[in-house]
């Protein structure tokens, strides 16, 4: 539960879990990264662990809805200093990972230092987060989603899709089609993220808890991340359609990647047009390949080539 500790300069309620509330001093720590929803100076990190974490569900609902109409940044920096006060926070810890999920940087900022020290960490955040090694995409296919993967299922800042109601779709990646094949069982049912997708295998959808994605959703104030792609059957089938709908280009020149999820993109399968394009980069390393995209006797893909690869050659 969660009580009312004091009100924005917008009238809005500002609330902090009640165990907080209670303690003598709190320490906040969180991680420092691009938000999947928000763009601005300040994204996801301590101030927004100190309204949507610190906040509990009643803080969560208001402050979505607040982002809407106010954005993200306003509201944050309204809201933060009036939890720093009230909760009594001593010092707060932030920490920044890179593409690899290891830990770049951990910076501590006492009280007066949490709100100018984020916008440098975010900028630090914006330069070492993973992005994919290709702009143009014809299809990407996502072997998994899942909530310990990114809170959206699928990291929107890798794939380029945002979805809501208050940030303008970036220019790159482009992606024409995404498939995603399975929901992690970390996700215990949580398949917000799964309308990102053009397409969806079955296995998704059964996996799915329909309450606890909705719920997540529209506490969010992103409906549209619940949506239910096209339901395909098999593996064969949602490639068959996605090269149907990706326009001329035929199947065998198609830009096609794998990736086992966006949070693990050091590695990746791609095809023969995608494989020619990084053999003239000094950034990538080829690591083996083209191969032939198998599929088994029920038309579902073999496990990815890379992983086992990389392996090999380190």
């Amino acid at each position: 539960a969660a009580v009312e500790i004091g009100r924005s300069k917008e009238g809005l309620p500002v609330f902090l879990d009640q165990h907080a509330s209670e303690a003598d001093h709190v320490v906040v720590l969180n991680r420092v990264k691009p938000h999947t929803e928000f763009k601005g100076e300040i994204e996801s990190g301590i101030m927004k662990m100190m309204l949507i974490g610190m906040g509990k569900h009643e803080g969560a609902k208001v402050y979505h809805k607040a982002f809407a109409d106010y954005g993200f940044d306003r509201i944050v920096e309204s809201m933060a200093p009036i939890v720093i006060s009230k909760a009594k926070v001593l010092f707060a810890l932030a920490v920044i990972e890179n593409g690899y999920e290891e830990t770049a940087l951990v910076r501590g900022s006492l009280p007066e230092e949490i709100v100018p020290s984020e916008r440098v960490l975010q900028r630090k955040a914006k330069e070492l987060a993973p992005k994919l090694p290709f702009d143009e995409i014809d299809v990407l296919i996502v072997d998994e989603i899942g909530k310990n993967v990114s809170g959206a299922g699928m990291d929107t800042n890798v794939i380029g899709r945002f979805m809501n109601i208050v940030a303008k779709e970036p220019d790159r990646p482009k992606i024409k089609r995404i498939y995603i094949r399975d929901l992690t069982p970390e996700s215990i049912g949580n398949a917000s993220g799964i309308g990102l997708a053009d397409f969806t295998h079955r296995r998704v959808v059964d996996k799915m808890d329909v309450r606890t994605t909705n719920t997540n959703c529209l506490t969010a104030v992103n409906p549209e991340k619940a949506r239910i792609p096209i339901i395909c059957e098999s593996d064969r089938e949602a490639l068959d359609l996605c090269f149907g709908t990706i326009g001329l280009t035929p199947p065998a020149d198609a830009r096609v990647m794998r990736i086992r999820n966006t949070l693990h993109i050091g590695e990746v399968d791609v095809s023969a047009a995608l494989v020619k394009e990084a053999a003239g980069r000094a950034d990538l390393e080829v690591l083996a390949g083209p191969a032939p995209l198998e599929l088994d006797a029920a038309g579902e893909l073999l496990p990815m080539l890379a992983f086992g690869l990389a392996a090999a050659a380190h």
